[in-house]
């Protein structure tokens, strides 16, 4: 450094400024070639903290803060929130080994979003008390995975960049993303759960296709949430990861054998934690599959061939079912008819700023994701046509993770303007773009995680109170009837809170109730039996009862005699 000061004092004016701009541009070659480095392996460099811990922070923070009255406010699950409650309390016992029920009666593969809301169950509610109620510390885990996925979205886009106008313009698409679809990042719903999940996966699958070893272990980590949250990954997840590979090989294709060893032999440190994390995530799949072989496998592979009213959908109905996840509801001033604009335009404009504004690894890594997220389009308008049973807007939840696409296209456009810029620009305006979306999203109605009357009811801890006592010990034992499902899954988890046995007597339920809470040949014979059935259908006969749902079902004595009443 000294000998080079040395040389510029000894030189004249214009020949100093020549030698600064030669050092400069050998800085520039420098920084390029570190980046192509990092793009075909993993190197020294490390991402900041700060890039991780900056949007985790932030996500969770305005979900924590937008939602505090909720998270103290007692709610008392039922429904499809019991039904996933009754598995979350056997991953409280480290049991759990399937994921949530589906309408189709049966278990989606994995229970990889069920931990972390046991955890946060645990530890904000039964160890601690932080919280009035179970699902009150679920909440907080779901909040938290919010973070953890856009903090995935982030490091991954500041990795290509290694600037901090990478990673600000990235966090303010992912909060433009959350306030156009605020329940994605809000709700404990798994069918938004799915969003941020799926859009941190193509990034990463995107970033690997482009070279960059480092992001294996997070497309592994999104890849098996996905996988396990949803029948419907299966298809997705492992075409996509072939794109990884595939862009991993394409470079190596001459020599491809020899690259295949190098890359497995040189990079155990990406290899290696990619397997430990798969083994983690298998692990309740296999010894499910060891106790109850082979499980619900044989009907997964089954479910994607037939539509469950018979007839397929014509190419016009899939192509409308697709582009309706373009159309940001209330956001978007163009009739529907004119919707295929948008996708239309979107790819134009990520591809002339891909190509104009960008070069080298950035250029190949925002290429990447415009091919990722053309496959992803391609595989939603296959599951469309082949996987879903009525293609239409009662059946848009299924795909929300789909509203990724759009989301893909604006961080494309993002980086690329953003690099274009100078440091003094770019960064100002993505930080002030950030922040009016911040803003926006903390600020945005659904924002907040709303609990009503389809989902709580505050008269089913006083029930189970209520028929403990009537029971005097003995098991309680459930008859449903006529759909009164919703009340009976919510009875079960609270009394399980509570350490009061209750079982159905109907095996027909396991697919919902799980085999914990149907009854064995015993509890029948010497437990008390109730009907639990919707108030309009109840005996004329019975002039007292426990009420439950808003009074909207009731309990009665399965001979006759009514339960004493709830007030």
């Amino acid at each position: 450094m000294d000998c080079d000061a040395s040389m510029l004092t000894t030189q004249g004016p214009g020949r100093r400024e020549r030698a600064r701009a030669g050092a400069l541009e050998g800085a520039a070659d420098v920084n390029e070639a570190g980046l192509a480095a990092g793009a075909a392996g993993p190197t020294r460099w490390r991402r900041p903290l700060w890039v991780w811990v900056l949007p985790f922070a932030l996500m969770p923070g305005v979900l924590y803060a937008r939602n505090a009255p909720v998270l103290a406010t007692a709610f008392y699950e039922r429904g499809d929130e019991a039904a996933n409650s009754i598995l979350i309390e056997q991953a409280r016992r480290l049991t759990l080994l399937t994921g949530i029920y589906s309408r189709t009666h049966l278990n989606h593969p994995g229970p990889a979003f069920l931990y972390p809301r046991a955890w946060g169950e645990q530890l904000f509610w039964a160890a601690t008390r932080w919280v009035p109620t179970a699902v009150d510390g679920q909440l907080i885990a779901v909040y938290a995975l919010s973070g953890v996925f856009a903090a995935f979205a982030v490091a991954i886009a500041y990795g290509w960049t290694r600037r901090v106008r990478g990673a600000v313009a990235c966090l303010a698409v992912v909060f433009i993303f959350a306030y156009l679809h605020p329940p994605a990042f809000s709700s404990d719903w798994l069918s938004y759960c799915y969003v941020p999940v799926y859009f941190a996966f193509l990034i990463a699958v995107a970033s690997v296709a482009a070279g960059r070893l480092q992001d294996v272990w997070i497309m592994v980590v999104t890849g098996w949430f996905l996988l396990e949250g949803h029948v419907a990954f299966l298809l997705f997840v492992p075409v996509l990861g072939l794109i990884a590979v595939a862009g991993l090989a394409w470079p190596r294709r001459r020599r491809l054998g020899e690259a295949l060893r190098s890359l497995a032999a040189g990079h155990r440190g990406t290899w290696v934690p990619a397997l430990a994390i798969s083994v983690i995530f298998t692990l309740p799949m296999i010894i499910n599959l060891i106790v109850r072989w082979p499980g619900d496998w044989p009907r997964y592979f089954t479910l994607s061939g037939d539509h469950a009213g018979g007839a397929t959908p014509t190419p016009g109905q899939v192509a409308d079912y697709a582009l309706w996840y373009w159309r940001p509801l209330r956001h978007t001033l163009l009739p529907v008819r004119w919707s295929w604009l948008i996708p239309l335009v979107a790819y134009l404009v990520a591809g002339l700023a891909t190509a104009k504004l960008t070069r080298g690894p950035l250029r190949r890594f925002l290429a990447a994701l415009l091919v990722v997220n053309t496959v992803s389009s391609v595989l939603l308008l296959a599951f469309a046509d082949r996987g879903i049973d009525h293609v239409g807007p009662g059946t848009y939840y299924v795909c929300y993770f789909y509203w990724s696409a759009p989301a893909i296209m604006l961080l494309v456009a993002g980086l690329a303007v953003a690099e274009a810029l100078p440091s003094a620009v770019s960064v100002p305006a993505a930080g002030a773009v950030g922040v009016a979306a911040c803003l926006a999203f903390a600020f945005a109605p659904a924002t907040s995680t709303l609990f009503h009357s389809t989902v709580s009811d505050p008269a089913l801890p006083r029930a189970v109170r209520v028929l403990a006592a009537r029971s005097a010990g003995k098991p309680i034992v459930i008859r449903i009837k006529s759909g009164a499902w919703g009340e009976v899954a919510g009875f079960l988890v609270q009394a399980e809170r509570s350490n009061v046995r209750a079982c159905v007597a109907d095996p027909s339920w396991t697919f919902m109730m799980t085999r914990q809470f149907i009854c064995t040949p015993r509890e029948l014979a010497q437990g008390a039996a109730y009907d639990f059935q919707p108030a309009a259908q109840a005996p004329a006969a019975a002039p007292a009862v426990v009420r439950l749902g808003a009074g909207s079902a009731i309990v009665t004595d399965h001979a006759g005699v009514v339960a004493g009443p709830v007030r």
